[in-house]
């Protein structure tokens, strides 16, 4: 094993009772060290990136244009102002749509 690269890097990871047993328990089924556990899972998995700030953005004004259609709904159903209430879906419609291409661009 003289080709291998040598290992420079430490990293210390801390684990509560839980995922420290259930790390123990898959390296001792795989008949591996932990470190080769920890190493073996990097390589496969897949990591979920946090959501950006104008993601989050993006999530939020998504968030209150279904409120407002909830709003719009409830509108339509108790008052029966169909024209008051077409409008503003008509506007809510608009404002979905520009959020919808900044969104794909």
């Amino acid at each position: 094993m003289k080709n291998e690269i040598p290992r420079l890097r430490k990293v210390t990871v801390r684990f509560n009772e839980s995922e420290y047993a259930s790390m123990k328990s898959k390296s001792s089924n795989a008949r591996i060290t932990p470190s080769q556990l920890i190493r073996q899972s990097i390589g496969t998995s897949q990591v979920q990136a946090r959501l950006s700030e104008e993601e989050k953005d993006y999530v939020r004004q998504l968030s209150g244009m279904a409120n407002n259609l909830n709003q719009l709904t409830k509108a339509m159903n108790s008052d029966h102002d169909y024209e008051k209430v077409k409008f503003s879906l008509l506007e809510l419609r608009l404002k979905f749509e520009s959020l919808l291409d900044k969104i794909n661009k």
